[in-house]
């Protein structure tokens, strides 16, 4: 029992280890070549409700908060710099989009149309 609990800890040890330092800077990676191919605006573009991992150099990546997009702040020739992010229910941070690690979420938004569940459909019996 000992043998099988300290190999499954190793487990997640490696593969927290390649979490952290492989997928979290493939992504950012991704976005970054996506979102500047050659001069042209990509569909991966940094959009209010995406979420992001938010870097901070005084905590380990496992450790960095998440935030949500609230707001893109551009300069006069449309290229877009810094973002303002939402990050618990009242705080606000303006972080620039290289401090940023998109994920391949968003935000839910309750004013977007919801699918409708299919139904079951009354039977007409006469």
């Amino acid at each position: 029992l000992l043998d099988g609990w300290s190999e499954s800890n190793k487990f997640v040890e490696r593969l927290w280890k390649v979490w952290k330092t492989e997928f979290l800077l493939a992504i950012r990676e991704r976005s970054q070549r996506q979102h500047r191919a050659s001069g042209s605006v990509s569909a991966n573009e940094p959009r209010v409700g995406h979420v992001v991992l938010i870097h901070d150099y005084s905590k380990p990546r496992a450790l960095w908060k998440l935030g949500i997009i609230a707001k893109l702040i551009e300069r006069r020739d449309g290229e877009i710099l810094f973002a303002e992010l939402q990050c618990d229910s009242q705080r606000k941070i303006s972080r620039p989009l290289n401090f940023l690690f998109p994920l391949q979420i968003a935000a839910s938004d309750a004013s977007s149309p919801q699918p409708e569940e299919p139904g079951n459909p009354e039977r007409n019996e006469d």
